[in-house]
């Protein structure tokens, strides 16, 4: 009867699917696009089901490209928006249904999120009755990367804790090379001065390239041979791209090597072979920065200009810097927008009609309730890597996230990273390193106890064999003695 239930739902799920296929074929005869999605649909449905490393790839490697190709929203854009909502879906059922035991340890991080929310979502209600020039597909332009930041402790340990952290180390360090090539060529098209026509190929952030950076600065101890030489490289290539796009704010991506001194015992970097990677790491990119501003700018001349006019700003008369006086501009017109939404803010989509590199625009978008929301869930998120560190041990993960903790921090006066479009991407990667590193460390964990258990039970079968021959030995003694007792007796 089993076999007949089993062969019957087969040949429904046969003929179902048949009938599928030829609707899709009639839908593609009449509308090709359709028909491609009625075929395309189900397949992407089953595949983001079926692995976690696919949905996270599929969210970070997609909005990577698709975010970062134009400015407006179109079909692709609105795509990858429910391709995230679906993904996020999926991971929260999973890590509902099947809870790792250290979950608990973001429970903080996810109800601050949530709150988080609900602040994005006043906003945007008091910037469509403030503003009169209030926008919906700009609202969900710029709403889109903060829902990523909400949806990366989510997506991130349900991913990680499929991965080994061999395979997310090497991950993050790829995916943050690539894209501080990246933010060179978007920044260098922005200003107008490449000299090769690449253009905007990516999404450009600097957080990204941060984590990357902070992870090279610990593997590069940690590794050997070959693994070392492509983590100098990383080491390399990270801040020189950033530097020969005359963006001297990114000379705070430095502060990263202060994060990652310390003492072997958590995993961090003794001075002396953090001196002596760094003296090799500065003594190629001085080579290789002229070699790149001589075949990559059109002006020679313009790193010279850029960073020669930090000695005139530490000289006392910053006011002479162009750069400088814009800011202190944006410092004032981001003020005089606060003192009219001063709680809520006006929500993502509001467009300033000046550039805005001021930490202020977060507080101008969700008000000093929401940014202070979002700030306690950022901290909740670093509270909970520091305790799993202590629960299963610390990792070059946890040191290269202590590293990105003091760039993230030294930005903040110069312009909120809250606002680089790769912060929530960055997020992701973090949480999937701390939950690779758990479930690694908990299977290792699991896996000596079992080879100590199976150490032991042959000697424990052994006892319990030779027991019982023991006993049979001692009654059948007693049983052959009865008898001859029996013998000697007199017969009558």
């Amino acid at each position: 009867m089993a076999l007949l239930t089993t062969s019957n739902l087969l040949t429904k799920a046969r003929v179902s699917w048949g009938l599928y296929g030829i609707l899709c074929c009639c839908l593609a005869v009449m509308n090709p696009l359709i028909g491609l999605g009625m075929i395309i649909g189900p397949l992407s449905i089953w595949l983001l089901a079926w692995k976690s490393w696919i949905r996270i790839s599929v969210v970070i490697g997609g909005g990577f490209f698709v975010l970062g190709s134009s400015t407006d929203v179109g079909p692709l854009k609105i795509a990858y928006m429910v391709t995230v909502v679906l993904c996020f879906i999926i991971s929260t059922c999973r890590l509902i249904t099947n809870p790792p035991i250290w979950i608990g340890r973001f429970s903080t991080t996810f109800k601050w999120g949530i709150l988080f929310l609900i602040c994005m979502l006043i906003g945007m209600l008091v910037g469509v009755a403030i503003l009169p020039t209030f926008d919906l597909l700009t609202t969900l332009r710029q709403s889109v990367f903060y829902l990523l930041v909400i949806a990366s402790p989510v997506v991130g340990l349900d991913a990680g804790r499929d991965l080994t952290p061999r395979i997310v180390v090497n991950s993050i360090g790829f995916i943050g090379t690539i894209s501080a090539i990246g933010f060179a060529a978007d920044w260098l098209q922005r200003r107008n001065i490449s000299s090769v026509e690449v253009g905007r190929f990516m999404l450009s952030s600097l957080v990204v390239p941060a984590l990357a950076f902070s992870l090279a600065l610990v593997c590069v101890t940690y590794t050997r041979k070959f693994k070392r030489l492509l983590w100098l490289i990383s080491i390399v290539i990270v801040p020189a791209a950033m530097i020969v796009t005359g963006t001297r704010t990114n000379l705070i991506i430095f502060v990263g090597i202060l994060g990652v001194a310390g003492a072997r015992k958590f995993m961090r970097v003794p001075l002396r072979k953090l001196l002596i990677a760094m003296t090799v790491a500065f003594a190629v990119m001085l080579s290789l920065i002229p070699l790149l501003a001589s075949n990559l700018l059109r002006d020679p001349e313009f790193l010279d200009s850029r960073f020669r006019s930090i000695l005139t700003i530490i000289g006392g008369n910053p006011e002479s810097d162009e750069s400088f006086r814009l800011r202190a501009d944006q410092y004032q017109y981001a003020w005089d927008h606060i003192k009219m939404s001063p709680y809520f803010g006006f929500g993502p989509g509001f467009t300033a009609d000046i550039p805005m590199d001021t930490p202020l625009i977060t507080v101008v978008k969700y008000g000093f309730i929401g940014t202070s929301v979002l700030m306690i869930f950022v901290f909740s998120a670093s509270r909970a890597a520091k305790h799993l560190a202590r629960i299963y041990g610390y990792h070059e993960i946890h040191s290269a996230i202590r590293g990105f903790e003091l760039i993230f921090l030294a930005l903040i006066p110069f312009g909120t990273p809250f606002e680089d479009r790769g912060f929530g991407f960055t997020l992701m990667l973090v949480f999937m390193g701390l939950s690779s590193v758990a479930e690694y460390r908990i299977k290792m964990s699991q896996g000596r106890l079992a080879s100590r258990r199976q150490e032991t039970q042959p000697l424990a079968s052994t006892a319990h064999s030779i027991i019982p021959r023991r006993s049979e030995e001692s009654s059948a003694a007693r049983s052959s003695q009865l008898r001859n007792n029996s013998n000697d007796l007199p017969r009558r």
